[in-house]
């Protein structure tokens, strides 16, 4: 949803986009969503985090993104997601001392 709406607001020469106000309110207010979205995820739990690899699909499609933001916020979310899809992932979350 989120890169339907970007794409639908062409940039002009300029790097801006010529759109109507109000298609530009709405993607600054998709934008929005998508910041809280990741941050919601962000500070769940590995083990939590693990059973979210259905989202996989959709977050590389958001490294798309014409905005280096969403990527950058995407991305670093993206890579904890394959961190902890590795063998060892799930073992991170507990202490050092705990781990055989």
């Amino acid at each position: 949803f989120f890169l339907t709406k970007e794409s639908s607001l062409a940039p002009n020469g300029s790097g801006a986009t010529k759109a109507p106000s109000w298609e530009a309110t709405q993607l600054t207010r998709v934008t929005k969503l998508l910041y809280e979205f990741i941050g919601s995820i962000e500070v769940l739990d590995n083990t939590q985090l693990a059973t979210l690899s259905w989202l996989t699909p959709m977050l590389e499609n958001c490294l798309e993104s014409r905005n280096e933001t969403v990527r950058r916020n995407v991305q670093r979310l993206h890579l904890k997601m394959i961190k902890i899809s590795s063998p060892a992932g799930l073992d991170s979350n507990q202490p050092e001392n705990s781990r055989t």
